[in-house]
């Protein structure tokens, strides 16, 4: 969401024309968005409180815009509209009438500053308990087995002549051997059916063994989901109302999700922290504490313990503007 940063600079001049009051805004956004401003004949306050009077409303399109605010309408303010009517975030209130001579100050939160954003500490994940070979998962009374490295040791023993040999095949593949100490290396995420067996040194053979496993060393992936039917999911930039919740939706193709995870951090905050995701997350409710940038940091883990990689997701409501008020007075 974007708040709209408008910084205020008066002057006068002196002609010989009747009193005019002329309200210049120039905002930093593409040429083609579109604005809505309000002129107040007193002051609004925050959101959308109620008054005695009633505004003047004048909607465009385009990045500036002059108009000549009659007298009695005093104080003014802007938002953005979005795709499909969306309507961004309110900027303070200005004062469209003020003595040219007495320059206004803007206050530090709306001033461009540097984006600072603190390391945020991601939790510990706790993988499963590994048998040395696989992660051992339960699954509706069945244990599924997953391979969780690149490769596969097959450990024998022959107390007496000694391991001389072990044969293996994999899926329907041919049969093979593998020198002893020597690992097996499994390349493709997905299912395998191991079959194998040894030879000692004096020609005795094992019965034929096999594992069923899936490999799974792949992290999860998560999309945020716009649970607002005036957006469209995937969509990297857009306006939002504050009633715009976001839910996380997370894949995996190997053993499935476990836990997802999500922090809010704001501009030059010196921490955040991450919680469970467990609900849809609030614009309005989870974010009111950033006032000009804030940053959503989200990442899933699987089964088996593979963690994503945190992504993040930055969400401006601010946007440079400039605004100039001109007092032409009659000499």
């Amino acid at each position: 969401m974007k708040k709209i940063w408008i910084l205020l600079l008066f002057s006068s001049t002196i002609i010989l024309s009747e009193p005019k009051k002329e309200l210049s805004i120039l905002i930093d956004s593409p040429e083609d968005a579109n604005f809505e401003l309000e002129l107040w004949k007193e002051n609004p306050g925050n959101g959308d409180a109620i008054t005695k009077s009633v505004p003047e409303v004048i909607l465009f399109r385009g990045n500036k815009i002059k108009v000549n605010p009659k007298d009695e309408f005093v104080f003014f303010r802007v938002r953005r509209i979005g795709n499909f009517g969306a309507k961004g975030f309110w900027t303070q209130v200005y004062s469209a009438d003020v003595d040219p001579g007495s320059p206004l100050s803007v206050p530090n939160e709306f001033k461009q500053a540097p984006k600072v954003f603190a390391k945020v500490e991601e939790p510990v994940v706790e993988r499963p308990s590994d048998t040395g070979s696989f992660v051992a998962i339960p699954d509706k009374g069945n244990v599924t087995l997953y391979l969780t490295r690149e490769k596969l040791k097959i450990t024998t023993t022959d107390s007496m002549a000694g391991t001389l040999v072990t044969h293996y095949k994999v899926n329907d593949g041919i049969w093979q051997t593998l020198p002893a100490g020597e690992f097996l290396s499994f390349s493709d995420e997905g299912n395998y059916n191991l079959q194998y067996y040894s030879v000692d040194r004096v020609g005795n053979k094992e019965e034929t063994r096999s594992v069923y496993f899936i490999k799974d060393t792949l992290a999860p992936k998560t999309n945020l989901l716009w649970l607002d039917e005036k957006q469209t999911n995937g969509q990297t930039s857009g306006y939002y109302s504050p009633e715009t919740k976001l839910s996380l939706n997370s894949t995996d193709l190997g053993s499935g999700i476990q836990e997802s995870f999500y922090a809010v951090q704001c501009t030059n905050s010196e921490s955040a922290s991450f919680q469970k995701y467990t609900s849809p997350i609030s614009l309005k409710e989870s974010f009111s504490e950033c006032k000009n940038q804030y940053r959503l940091l989200v990442y899933s883990v699987d089964k088996v313990g593979n963690k994503e990689t945190t992504q993040v997701f930055e969400i401006n409501y601010s946007s440079l503007a400039v605004a100039t008020v001109q007092e032409e007075k009659k000499n």
